[in-house]
């Protein structure tokens, strides 16, 4: 396991706080050829 780790508890109305075992994000950004930004940033899993 990473050594900077930081202990992070997420906490919802009306449920008991949790801790954050692991997080796993994707980002994607559409580029033309030239590797210009042709699109908007798009988030999630598939």
């Amino acid at each position: 396991m990473a050594e900077n780790v930081t202990p992070v508890t997420l906490e919802v109305k009306d449920f008991a706080a949790r801790e954050v075992l692991l997080v796993d994000y994707k980002f994607n950004q559409a580029t033309d050829r030239e590797g210009q930004i042709s699109g908007i940033p798009r988030g999630g899993r598939r």
